[in-house]
């Protein structure tokens, strides 16, 4: 009997138990239903960190305060205007790192070109220039020596004429723009090389002759005058030529520039050797003496090295000029030591003459050619 009680028990589930949910079910907040016909309306787009605290905190006791938190949150938002966020300003290069464009020097634009460093010394020396060349035109006519003006001798009014003009020429040349910072100083140069010699030549002649009680006359100290003025007009020139390097040394090809040397040294020679043989030099009617040497060996000196230089610097311009200023004034001293039919100097300034009129043609062609393919290039 109690092995019949034991069997008719029921048999103990061994299955094994499931095991318990850790987090309990969370319970959605019961939906109210609405009625047919009625819109609900979609809700705002809110950022998603505000969705992220609304689901976190959605608890049923808090879905009413988080919706109506959250709507206000989203109309301050609306209200609020979008800032936009700052641009920055673009920066301004430095003048230094722009590139500059390059501008061929031979190149003009219209009207007039701007005014360079040093245009106001090269003008102040222009005005110098025919001061000075006025001042040596008016000493022709006071008494000199003796009572006598300088105008009384044909050479000697020659002289100081064509040497006064070619000062007022070189004046103006430095005025005007366009050959104020090459044509104007090697004219000038050219034009002005016996004026140191000339002053000193006034100051030996004066002591000479006032030791031997002759009467001087106001011509000397205004023709004195006159060689300084000028002379100072060629320091002023000078002083810009050196520091802005105006002019250069440049090698020249072809057999031009060495006939021009050449022709230059001959004429030196000439001079000294005609000068010292003679029986008298035209201007003062006398054999040469102590006070005349330091004027001819200065215009000797000249006579070879202004050529020399001229066609050996650039621009090929500048050595022009100098040549044809130079042309000028030398063949006035040529006029002053020897007549013209016998002056050997005149006739090698004449040769000379010829031969830069070729070097002159030859090199400012190049000049040309260069500068063109310059311009060119820069296109």
């Amino acid at each position: 009997a109690a092995g019949e009680a034991l069997s008719t028990l029921p048999a103990p589930d061994l299955a094994e138990p499931e095991p318990a949910d850790p987090e309990p079910a969370r319970h959605e907040p019961a939906q109210p239903e609405l009625a047919k016909g009625v819109e609900v309306p979609e809700p705002e787009p809110v950022e998603e960190a505000e969705r992220g605290e609304y689901e976190e905190d959605s608890s049923p006791g808090s879905a009413a305060e988080h919706a109506a938190g959250h709507e206000g949150a989203a109309q301050e938002h609306r209200a609020e205007p979008e800032l936009e966020p700052p641009t920055a300003e673009p920066q301004q290069p430095c003048p230094e790192d722009v590139a500059q464009p390059v501008k061929a020097a031979s190149v003009k634009g219209p009207g007039l070109a701007p005014r360079q460093r040093g245009d106001g010394l090269l003008i102040a020396a222009g005005f110098v220039a025919i001061v000075g060349a006025v001042v040596l035109l008016i000493s022709v006519f006071p008494p000199f020596l003796y009572g006598s003006p300088l105008s009384a001798r044909f050479a000697n009014t020659w002289q100081n004429v064509l040497e006064a003009v070619a000062a007022g020429v070189a004046g103006c040349f430095l005025l005007v723009h366009r050959t104020r910072s090459v044509i104007g100083p090697g004219f000038l140069f050219g034009a002005i090389a016996t004026a140191p010699s000339g002053g000193v030549y006034d100051v030996l002649v004066g002591k000479h002759y006032e030791g031997l009680g002759v009467s001087i006359g106001p011509g000397l100290p205004i023709n004195f005058v006159a060689c300084i003025i000028l002379t100072v007009s060629g320091g002023m020139v000078w002083r810009v030529i050196a520091k802005q390097r105006l002019v250069h040394v440049e090698r020249r090809a072809g057999i031009l520039p060495w006939l021009v040397v050449f022709v230059g040294l001959a004429s030196a020679v000439l001079l000294v050797g005609q000068v010292l043989n003679q029986d008298a030099i035209a201007g003062t009617g006398n054999s040469a003496i102590d006070t005349d040497l330091f004027a001819l060996y200065w215009t000797a000196v000249m006579a070879l090295v202004l050529p020399t230089v001229a066609v050996f610097v650039a621009p090929p311009r500048f050595g022009v000029a100098l040549l044809a200023g130079w042309l000028t004034t030398g063949i006035a001293e040529a006029l002053f030591y020897a007549s013209a039919p016998k002056s050997y100097f005149l006739l090698t300034l004449i040769a000379l003459l010829a031969v830069t009129i070729a070097y002159a043609a030859t090199a400012l062609r190049k000049q040309s050619e260069v500068g063109t393919d310059t311009t060119s290039q820069l296109a």
